[in-house]
Formats: C-alpha cells, structure tokens, sequence
C-alpha cells in the first residue's frame, strides 16, 4: 500500500471517533449553563406564594395545614362510608345518621368520640388558614414526584369532611362559609406543587361541586353575593396550567438529572432539595454509564419542556394538546432517547385542570 492510501485509510479511520469527540464536546457545552442555573431555579421554587385572600385572614397557609391534612388522610373513611355519604351528597339528602359511625370504625378507631372532635377541629384549622394573606407548602410538597415515596397527601378526606359540614351546617352562613374555604383550600394547594397539586385541587372541588351548588342556589341573596365575591377571588388567584409546567418542569428535570449531579454540583442545590436528592440517591444508586447518559439527556429534555411552557401560554385547550405532540415530536430528535422517554404527556392534565376551572364557575354562577 502506498504512503498516500495509508494516510487515507487512517484519516478516514480517525474520522468517525473525531466526529463523536466533537459531537460530545458541543453537548457538553450545554450541561454548565443548566447548573449554573439551577439553585435560583429551586429557590424560585421554594419561595412562599403571595395571593390576595377571598377573606381576610392572618399567618399562612403551611405546615399546620399540610400536618392536618395527612392526619385527616390517616384515619379517612372506609370505601363504604364514601359511597354512601357521597350518593346522598349528590341526592340532596342529608347524610344518614349511620354515617358518622361508618367514619370512625370502632374496629379500626378506639374513642369515636375522641375522633371526632380532633376531625372537626382539624376541618376548622385547615378552613381558617385558607383566609391567610400566604402560602408556604412543605418541601416535600413542592417537590413531590421526589418524595411521594415517603410523603403522602391526599385530599379527598379533607373534601369528603368539609362536604358533610356543608350539608350538616346549621345554618346557610355556616354552610356557604366551608363551601368558599374549601374552595380556598384546593386553590392553595395547587401552587408550587406541579401537576399533582392542580389534581388535588381538582378532586376536591369534583367533591363540593353538588352540594355547595345545591347550598349557593338556596342561599338567601346577601349570603350569596358574599359568596360570589370570595369565589371569584379564588379563581383569580388559581395558579394557570403554564405555570403548573413550568413547575413540574423543574421536578422532572431534578428526577432525570438528580441521581447524576456530581457532589460540586449538588453542593450548589439549596439544602433541602439536595437532601431529597442525596437520599434518592442512596435509595436507587445509579451507575456511572447511566449518571452520564442522565446528564446527557438533560439539556434536551429542558429545551423540551421550555417549549411545552410557552406553547400552554395559551388557554385554549386544543391549543394545548398540539403543542404537546409538536415539543414531543421535537425530542425524538433528541440523540439521547433517555429525553423522550422523560416528557410526559399533559393532555390529560389538562383536561382535569379545565375540569376544575369549570365546576369554580358553576358555583360563581350558583351564586349569582
């Protein structure tokens, strides 16, 4: 073989590991700007929320609330108690007396009475606190898809309690007053918290919507103008569906990327989302081929989801779903499918959050 082919041969041998050095350099280059950026991304995200109250109130929305919340998830009501408080929820009729001894079990609970009082004093809390002039979720709130392995919150024994209140109140006032706070409470639980606090919000309010309509319809004129006041202040403050992305976002990123992030970098998240993290860690190790395609991937599925939030800017929800399948379509360019894998779809979610939005107005409209 001559001088000249031998150099060929090698040049063109050389050529395809070049290309990939190059290749991996210039996506590599995309990885210290989303570092650099993270910690005020997070602190963002850890902020407490300002919104203006349907009533007014004093302290914040926080941790007594969300420890209140959990407790109520605990001793919640069989599957046959809900079934029947929610068919006379949803007849009109007043729940059966049998129901409270449904709740409190005696074979699960040991002093009915006793559990009684704590769920109604419990109810009252997480009511009142709805009227604070804040919000201040717990961390493992916030960051939930991170957590929901060792935290739970459910709201739905919240709503179901707060419902019986409503149809045992004694009086319009009384029952109008735990209609528009419950609404409050599935408002204020919907911020910072991605897609599963706009569910929350939406299942609660699924809860309320016969038996507050029902209640709002009946009330007498200056009972329902006080109403319809408060609830259009709760639906101005209802976080937008962008804003849930571009939350979840962030979570979504922290899950791909955060079992990957070298220690110098985690260094950098603030504490208590880098504890989260490093307890991830060691739950699931990951290994080290799989930590760089993690990073890898990273840029990508954030340009991804950068897009998703600008394009649900929109409200309209055909808009919406298009603009899901076109970022979608874009990340299966991606050279990294870890990306593709790591975009969820959203059309369901948002459906449930034009859900919510609907039953709000309907009880606006109850009130009116």
């Amino acid at each position: 073989m001559k001088r000249w082919d031998l150099v060929a041969f090698f040049a063109l041998a050389l050529v395809p590991p070049a290309a990939l050095t190059v290749m991996a350099g210039m996506r590599a280059t995309r990885i210290p700007p989303l570092v650099a950026s993270l910690p005020a991304r997070i602190e963002e995200r850890l902020g407490p929320v300002a919104r203006r109250s349907h009533w007014p109130g004093d302290g914040v929305f926080g941790a007594r609330a969300f420890d209140d919340l959990q407790a109520l998830a605990v001793d919640r009501a069989s599957p046959d108690a809900t079934s029947v408080l929610k068919q006379a929820l949803l007849d009109g009729t007043r729940p059966p007396d049998e129901y409270v001894a449904l709740l409190h079990d005696p074979l699960t609970v040991a002093c009915m009475v006793a559990l009684e009082r704590a769920h109604r004093q419990r109810i009252e809390r997480i009511l009142r606190d709805s009227r604070a002039p804040g919000v201040d979720p717990p961390v493992a709130w916030r960051f939930f898809g991170l957590t929901n392995a060792r935290y739970h919150l459910d709201g739905l024994p919240f709503a179901w309690l707060a419902a019986t209140r409503v149809a045992l109140a004694p009086s319009a006032v009384e029952a109008m007053e735990t209609c528009v706070d419950a609404a409050g409470v599935a408002r204020d639980l919907g911020y910072r918290a991605g897609l599963m606090g706009m569910a929350v919000r939406g299942s609660i309010l699924k809860v309320l919507d016969a038996p507050c309509r029902r209640i709002l319809l009946a009330a007498p004129p200056p009972v329902r103008a006080r109403a319809r006041a408060a609830l259009e202040a709760i639906a101005a403050e209802i976080s937008p569906f962008w804003q849930v992305v571009e939350n979840e976002a962030l979570e979504f990123e922290l899950f791909l990327a955060g079992p990957a992030l070298p220690d110098r970098w985690l260094a950098r998240v603030p504490r208590e989302v880098r504890a989260i993290l490093e307890e991830n860690r060691r739950a699931e190790p990951v290994s080290f081929w799989m930590r760089v395609v993690r990073v890898d991937a990273w840029p990508d599925l954030h340009e991804v989801m950068l897009g998703i939030v600008s394009d649900t800017r929109d409200p309209a929800i055909a808009d919406r779903e298009a603009a899901y399948r076109r970022r979608v379509g874009a990340s299966g360019h991606s050279l990294n499918p870890l990306a593709l894998i790591s975009v969820p779809e959203y059309g369901k979610f948002s459906e449930r959050d034009l859900e919510s939005r609907t039953i709000l107005a309907s009880l606006i409209a109850a009130a009116r």
